[in-house]
């Protein structure tokens, strides 16, 4: 063969070659590759609690309502809704066009099915109280009334009605976040286990589970049967479970991690910043520790309890904190000191913040602890007992609780002993079921912005069961008060009296420090933490 006749064969076997491959942008698949700070404990919509596990949940389902890339509030898996003219009763149509990823229609019933297993007492959820919003919730979950008297109404499989006690200008909000998500009745009936399989991991969402390796990662892939999948651009987004801060950093660092997401070094922060890799982002969130006011803290552990139920000495271990040291020296990503339970990021209708006050000064003030801790009995800690702090231990937790250890040391003589666990373990003993603790490690993360979102979890009926009377009444009436100005004054005056009975010590107001590769489009979190996942794309 001459050899321009053999340059001719291999040019058409090269032509044919990549023919039959596809370029690489053809056939590549589009895989974010991020990460989580720790495995979830479950991605059940009815029972988890934690922002891993609603990640998933919020990507894997879809709500009534939804946010489009704006953060307008949008219609989702319904079509369409009323609302009667005295803001009690929404209407809902669903979109004709909805189904799971199964293949089956999406119902109305799968949305009174999810919401009434969340109120059903024997789940237990914890975020039940956030269904009290609807007529008869809170009667049906202390097991007063029959579940068909909760104030949800299946008019047919493409009609919902929802009838509330009162007028819940925020209750739209509510059908977006991840625990009132529908759930398809006849999976979860079936299997008490469905979501721990992807095959019956059933959602409406965008994408659906793929495969969840406990401890390693958790793979999800876009749904095919979602309605607009279209428009999903990503194939795949694999979170690696990183639970040290440092293997973050380095796996972000070797090109295994698209996105580092939040649980990066502390003291590389700054650093990294000035230098262009990383950003700080809003977070509506606040991080404390929390005593057990619960009725069984004195059957799980008398003698500590016997002093963390007054609250004199709640107060005094509260001055003895210094809250300036911890986001200076700890957290290093723009976190605020702590100085009320609500957080900065929630606008009135008169356009100022809700958090108006300091209720302590950021420094602490160790001469008051000192007095107080006295008069509770305990002058200059003697005869104090050694109390235990239980926390999850990834981030930063255990410079905060070694930080906190030794300024109740210092200044108060008082020994705060820790241990450390795994999140989940931590988030069980901490549970409404268990509440095998004495002081444990919080945080809540709004899941709409509304101060009523952080100080419900604190009633007495709420998992972390808070018990004051006086405050429930305040927070019940504010649920009723329909004018925003004076709804605020009225949660105003419930932080007041939460603030004086000091059921935990403040730490600091999260941010979210994060690093993204410029090939990375679309990637948006949310105030509340959450990205959706159908408007990132990868250009690579």
């Amino acid at each position: 063969m001459s050899k321009r006749g053999m340059c001719l064969m291999l040019v058409a076997l090269f032509l044919f070659v990549l023919h039959a491959a596809g370029s690489p942008a053809e056939s590549a698949e589009k895989v974010l590759r991020t990460n989580f700070v720790s495995d979830p404990v479950t991605i059940d919509p009815s029972v988890t609690t934690e922002i891993s596990s609603a990640q998933v949940i919020v990507n894997c389902f879809e709500g009534l309502m939804g946010y489009d890339a704006d953060g307008k509030l949008v219609p989702a898996a319904a079509e369409s809704y009323t609302v009667s003219d005295d803001g009690l009763v929404y209407t809902f149509k669903l979109r004709g066009d909805g189904v799971w990823s199964n293949g089956d229609p999406v119902k109305a019933s799968d949305f009174a099915f999810a919401w009434k297993r969340i109120l059903a007492p024997e789940t237990a959820a914890d975020y039940a109280s956030e269904f009290y919003y609807i007529k008869n919730g809170q009667k049906y979950n202390a097991g007063e009334l029959a579940a068909d008297e909760v104030g949800v109404r299946v008019i047919d499989d493409s009609t919902l009605e929802v009838t509330l006690e009162s007028p819940t200008g925020f209750f739209l909000d509510l059908t977006t976040i991840f625990f009132y998500m529908p759930e398809n009745e006849k999976i979860v009936s079936a299997n008490p286990e469905w979501t721990l399989d992807a095959a019956t991991y059933v959602g409406n969402g965008p994408f659906k589970l793929r495969e969840w390796r406990p401890k390693d990662r958790i793979i999800i892939e876009r749904n095919d049967k979602f309605r607009g999948a279209s428009k999903v651009k990503l194939d795949k987004v694999e979170f690696r479970i990183l639970t040290d801060a440092n293997s973050t950093l380095s796996t972000y660092e070797a090109g295994d991690l698209d996105v580092a997401d939040s649980n990066i070094p502390a003291a590389m922060i700054p650093t990294l910043i000035a230098e262009g890799k990383a950003r700080t982002v809003p977070y509506l969130a606040t991080v404390w520790m929390h005593f057990n006011v619960s009725d069984n803290a004195m059957e799980y552990d008398p003698v500590q309890a016997k002093a963390t139920l007054d609250p004199n000495v709640r107060k005094a271990l509260n001055l003895a904190i210094d809250r300036t040291v911890l986001v200076k020296n700890i957290t290093r990503g723009g976190e605020k000191p702590a100085t009320s339970f609500v957080p900065y990021g929630i606008i009135g209708r008169d356009g100022k913040e809700f958090k108006n006050k300091d209720y302590f000064k950021p420094e602490g003030d160790v001469a008051e602890a000192k007095r107080l801790l006295a008069e509770a009995g305990y002058p200059d800690g003697k005869d104090f007992p050694p109390l235990t702090y239980i926390y999850g231990d990834f981030g930063v937790n255990g410079e905060i609780a070694q930080a906190v250890q030794a300024m109740l040391k210092t200044n108060l003589n008082v020994t705060l002993n820790l241990e450390s666990m795994e999140y989940g373990v931590m988030l069980n003993r901490r549970g409404k079921k268990n509440r095998q603790y004495i002081m444990a490690y919080h945080r809540w993360i709004g899941d709409y912005v509304d101060p009523s979102n952080f100080l419900t979890i604190l009633t007495y009926v709420d998992s972390l069961n808070h018990n004051n009377p006086k405050y429930d009444e305040t927070i019940a009436k504010a649920q009723v008060t329909v004018d925003p100005i004076e709804r605020y004054k009225i949660l105003h005056d419930a932080e007041d009296i939460l603030m004086d009975d000091m059921p935990f010590l403040p730490l600091y107001y999260m941010t979210n420090t994060i690093m993204v590769r410029d090939y990375v489009k679309g990637y948006k979190k949310d105030i509340l933490g959450y990205i959706q996942f159908k408007e990132v794309n990868l250009e690579k």
